[in-house]
């Protein structure tokens, strides 16, 4: 019975490590980016709410700029085994800077970029997105976007 469990983590754990990816400006165009047909200070005031109705608190502002940047989020804990029956554990955050830019007078495009802290460390550039599942970023980019559809 300790050898099927065994085996049946090291398959789970395999099969995470091999979801997890490093998050590209690629991705970011494609899923992260959306154009509206509403004004830039339409867009600026409901990408604010959305963020805030998320449990996000805003760290910097300027309408002006298009720059919306959130405080950090705690979104969980993983634990890291530091020696035999022995674990640490860091708190993982996830925070956005959205750019809202102005296409035209009644189209503006907005692009919403994560942020993933482990402890104090920004692990953004590292693999540790998961991309597509049902709780990935292309979800809560679709997630996010509807809620700002959904508000206008």
């Amino acid at each position: 019975m300790k050898k099927i469990i065994t085996i049946a983590l090291l398959v789970v754990a395999s099969t995470v490590a091999f979801a997890q990816k490093k998050m590209t400006q690629e991705i970011i165009d494609e899923h992260g980016t959306k154009v509206f047909d509403a004004p830039k200070a339409e867009i600026f005031a409901l990408t604010k709410n959305v963020l805030e109705s998320s449990g996000y608190e805003i760290d910097f502002e300027n309408a002006e700029k298009g720059k919306i940047i959130t405080k950090r989020k705690m979104i969980g804990a993983s634990g890291v085994a530091v020696a035999p029956g022995a674990a640490q554990y860091r708190n993982a955050y996830r925070g956005y800077t959205a750019t809202i830019e102005a296409v035209s007078p009644e189209r503006t495009k907005l692009v919403l970029t994560p942020k993933v802290w482990m402890g104090e460390a920004d692990v953004s550039g590292d693999r540790v997105w998961v991309i597509k599942s049902n709780v990935g970023e292309i979800q809560l980019w679709k997630n996010f976007f509807n809620a700002m559809l959904e508000r206008m």
